[in-house]
């Protein structure tokens, strides 16, 4: 052996050496890499637990001092009983302002839009109410702006509105590349209500990824012009300061005369929530109204008037799911003049990520030389210092940290420093064997060794059993739960295919295709039985990694809906699983569905129709009152059997299109035409939206067409969000004008203005059926 060789030998012995001492060290290190690297990344299922932790600091920090300034005067359940359901009539909300105007309080706001009214206005109550604004001088009214993405166009406004755009903005071309809130619409007062007031402001609700509200966005452009949010609105005018000391600039700087407001890059400011609800001074509008409240409680304040009990009043906070808006609003005025900001600057990221570094560094170099219950100990106190000084920087200076990644980071040190060997024990064993003495390595390495007969034997039977034998199958067949869970292959769709059975359920014919999939009619064998079984194409609805929530929402969905017992309801036998399909097991009807009858356009009996309607009340408020919204009805989803009694179908199947797929196609909770406006809007369907659709059906069934149309789902979302539909007789001069008062109110686009249940709906049609002589028959 030459000298080469025994080098590349001598370094080849001493790199394993080295790799056996220093393992823990690496292994500290690519630790310590990975987690700075998801921390660069930015994955947002990693930024939701930065975000539960800084909600936890919410909740333990507790109420903060909010000053005196501000006071919210609450149109609370006690208000809306003593004085009627909401929205009241403008004469008493002029009352109210008057009343309010006359304790002389600083700025007043009204957290409610007050769009133009063509039963107010044409009343004069209005008038009452522009009057009182305009006399108390210091009143300010909200505006809302549509940020959708579909192709709309800006609509005309009142040049009032440009008096409440910002003044003092610096480089306007270079900002209107930089800021991304751009809106497509904007919802105003009506035109005397917002040239009586002071100023506008604009109120728009920012969710973040678990859909809590934690900023508040300051600007939006809007028609080459930038509106001020009604929070930065209020608080200039309680500092006295006029529009033009209210500058931005580029970069999401904001400017309230010396006062810099911070926000980031998309201008959002993130609010300092004061504590728990309840934070700020509460007073009954009722109270108020009444004489029981001092003027001096309201003098030289912010009053904030708005609603506090109705769910479309509230929003899901760090601190409450049900925390009212008026007082997330007061919570950013009180940040703004009391500069009570949080801290998130470019800094802290620095800072946090040398954190990172910092105790990556010292575990990977001390770890490996303690023993494991010093390791632990170390970790721990790591632990507990990484926590409390969270949130002794959140709780006593409004320094907002990421605590999650060096949490992480220990974590995994937690993890692995039990089958960590410390250097030192390392660094013992190597010495005890050089002091023993090893076998020379050279003669170890190149000397070839004796072989052992039993070893050599075993080896060679090895070798000549693979020889001999093929390659073996498993003897036992793998269960097929396990087969299903194993990596996924490719399976032939059984979509297009003859089926011949689901389940225990025997397959006789189709009686129907959907979107989704299609419906058979079968038998259960064990009871001889017919039924219908709806099969649904989940993967047409859901991307593969939704599918594991979306089979288990269908689960639930269809158990939900299974417990529904009511002559008027589809029953829910069974749901199962056939190869790539799901299907669900239902009572099998003879009949036809509304919109067949709707297609004949047959002269109509409205005693029948009102016939049809009850029923679909009668249903829809039993499902109500168990918890159950509908979200999809529509006239393919009522069958009519003999003697025009119906069944209400597909409870609980419109809910499975809330995938992120469905979303972006528009067709998510419903049918486009049926869909109610707030839940085109995102908010959380009830009872209300059911009757929306409701409306939209009886509409459809009275004159043919439905209320709402559009080229595109784009146009059809607009239509449904702002027109106003002509009333079924202008349509069909034979419709009874009781129809007409029906169907209008159920399709108000305010659900508060619409039945609140279908019982009210349900009572106005049996009115009608009583007092109805038939006078026509009707004819399929």
């Amino acid at each position: 052996m030459g000298l080469k060789d025994l080098f590349q030998l001598n370094t080849k012995s001493a790199f394993s050496d080295w790799t056996r001492r220093f393992s823990g060290v690496i292994l500290y290190i690519l630790i310590t890499f990975l987690v700075m690297v998801l921390y660069l990344d930015q994955q947002s299922w990693l930024e939701k637990f930065n975000l539960k932790f800084q909600d936890l600091g919410y909740k333990f920090r507790g109420k903060i001092d909010t000053g005196n300034e501000l006071v919210i005067l609450a149109l609370d359940r006690q208000s809306l009983d003593q004085y009627g359901r909401w929205p009241w009539s403008r004469d008493k909300l002029a009352t109210l302002v008057e009343k309010l105007s006359s304790a002389n309080p600083k700025v007043i706001y009204l957290d409610f839009y007050l769009p133009s009214d063509i039963v107010e206005d044409t009343s004069g109550r209005t008038d009452l109410l522009t009057g009182a604004i305009r006399n108390a001088g210091n009143v300010i009214l909200p505006l809302y702006f549509n940020f959708a993405e579909v192709g709309l166009t800006p609509t005309r406004y009142p040049d009032i509105l440009l008096s409440s755009t910002l003044k003092n903005i610096q480089d306007r071309e270079e900002l209107s590349y930089d800021l991304p809130f751009k809106a497509k619409e904007v919802y105003y007062p009506g035109q005397t209500l917002a040239e009586a007031a002071c100023a506008l402001g604009y109120v728009n609700q920012v969710r973040d990824l678990d859909k809590k509200v934690r900023h508040e966005s300051m600007i939006v452009a809007y028609d080459d012009n930038y509106y001020p949010s009604v929070c930065l609105q209020i608080a200039r005018r309680y500092l006295n300061l006029r529009m033009e000391d209210l500058k931005i600039e580029p970069g999401g700087k904001i400017y309230l005369k010396d006062t810099f407001i911070p926000t980031d890059n998309k201008w959002r400011f993130l609010i300092n929530y004061d504590g728990p609800q309840g934070s700020f001074k509460y007073y009954s509008a009722s109270s108020f109204l009444d004489g029981s409240l001092s003027s001096d409680l309201f003098f030289r304040k912010i009053v904030l008037v708005g609603l506090t009990d109705l769910s479309t009043s509230q929003v899901n906070t760090p601190v409450s799911s049900r925390f009212p808006s008026v007082e997330k609003t007061a919570c950013v005025v009180e940040n703004i003049i009391h500069k009570n900001f949080l801290k998130t600057s470019g800094f802290l990221s620095i800072l946090d990520f040398l954190v990172l570094i910092l105790i990556g560094s010292f575990c990977a170099f001390v770890l490996p030389n303690v023993n494991l219950l010093q390791r632990l100990v170390i970790l721990f106190v790591f632990l507990f210092v990484i926590l409390n000084l969270s949130f002794i920087l959140f709780s006593s200076f409004h320094i907002i940290t990421k605590p999650f990644y060096p949490l992480l980071e220990l974590l995994l040190f937690l993890l692995i420093s039990p089958g960590i060997k410390s250097q030192k024990s390392s660094a013992t064993k190597i010495r005890k064997e050089e002091e023993v003495g090893e076998p020379d390595v050279m003669q170890e390495r190149f000397i070839p060794a004796e072989p052992e007969p039993e070893k050599t034997m075993r080896l060679g039977l090895k070798e000549e059993t693979k020889e001999r034998t093929p390659t073996p199958f498993p003897s036992t067949p793998v269960p097929k739960p396990l087969e299903e869970t194993s990596t996924p292959k490719v399976k032939k769709s059984t979509s297009h295919i003859s089926v011949s059975q689901f389940g225990r359920y025997q397959v006789q014919e189709i009686i129907g295709r959907g979107a989704m999939g299609t419906v058979y009619k079968g038998v259960d064998p064990a009871i001889d039985r017919l039924v219908a079984l709806k099969t649904i194409r989940l993967d047409t609805l859901a991307s593969p990694e939704e599918m594991a929530e979306l089979v288990d929402r269908l689960v639930k969905e269809a158990q939900a809906a299974g417990r529904l017992s009511h002559p008027n309801i589809v029953t829910i036998y069974d749901v199962g699983q056939e190869g790539d399909l799901y299907y669900i097991a239902m009572e099998y009807l003879q009949g036809y569905t509304l919109d067949k009858m709707i297609q004949k356009k047959s002269d109509l009996n409205y005693k029948i129709v009102a016939k049809i309607m009850i029923q679909t009340c009668l249903a829809l408020s039993y499902a109500h009152e168990k918890g159950i919204i509908h979200r999809d009805i529509k006239p393919a989803n009522i069958m009519i059997l003999d003697n025009f009694d119906i069944k209400v179908m597909d409870f609980g199947i419109a809910r499975l299109g809330g995938s992120a797929t469905m979303t972006q196609t528009g067709m998510a909770m419903g049918t486009p035409s049926y869909i109610a406006p707030e839940i085109l809007q995102g908010k959380t369907a009830d009872r209300r939206s059911d009757i929306f659709s409701l409306g939209v059906v009886l509409y459809e069934i009275l004159t043919g067409q439905k209320p709402f149309r559009g080229e595109t789902i784009s146009a059809l979302i607009y239509s449904i969000l702002n027109d106003q539909p002509l009333m079924p007789s202008a349509i069909n001069e034979k419709t009874p004008t009781l129809f007409d008062r029906i169907v209008g109110k159920a399709l108000m686009k305010n659900p508060e203005e619409r039945y609140q249940n279908a019982s009210e709906m349900e009572a106005q049609l049996k009115e009608f059926l009583s007092s109805f002589v038939v006078t026509r028959t009707f004819r399929i």
